[in-house]
């Protein structure tokens, strides 16, 4: 069933639409990255630079947020399970069900929720990265997002100007 896609937010097809319960869905995916360096302070005047150590090869965090919709009962919650065994649930946090009428008298209810996952391999900067997807998506691969250095750009942030002296005790090895 073809449906439309925007910023994560599915909408139905007009066959769905008549369905009831009627649900949508809205999902967002966020990737967490430690890239392992910590700041170690180091004694001397002010302005002394601090030393920047490597302390561990990287980890990372998947955190899911959804929210599920039913209009006429209470909507199907996304799973948990990824199926991906890189993801390992940390936690998960679904809110209270919050339910209403509509204009026409037909019941509301929507239910909030979070997932965390912890990565046993912390994914590269060029590494393909899993979204989230409608479960009635008619195209899932839309979903797939390959981060890669190319698509950041400098714009956005101003060149920093370093204060004197800096630059200097980097031990990243």
């Amino acid at each position: 069933m073809p449906v439309t896609l925007v910023s994560g937010f599915a909408s139905p097809t007009p066959a769905q639409a008549t369905q009831v319960p009627l649900v949508l869905w809205a999902c967002t995916a966020f990737y967490q990255r430690d890239h392992g360096r910590r700041q170690q302070p180091t004694c001397g005047p002010f302005g002394t630079p601090s030393r920047i150590n490597r302390v561990h090869g990287g980890k990372a965090k998947k955190i899911i947020r959804w929210l599920a919709v039913g209009w006429g009962g209470y909507p199907p919650l996304p799973s948990w399970d990824t199926q991906c065994a890189n993801e390992v649930l940390e936690y998960d946090e679904i809110g209270q069900p919050a339910t209403g009428l509509w204009l026409d008298g037909t019941p509301v209810v929507a239910v909030a929720g979070e997932y965390r996952y912890m990565l046993q391999v912390c994914p590269a900067l060029s590494d393909t990265l899993t979204f989230c997807a409608a479960p009635y998506q008619s195209n899932p691969s839309v979903s797939v997002f390959q981060l890669t250095p190319a698509q950041f750009s400098s714009l956005f942030v101003a060149p920093s100007t370093p204060p004197a002296g800096a630059g200097g005790l980097i031990s990243l090895g």
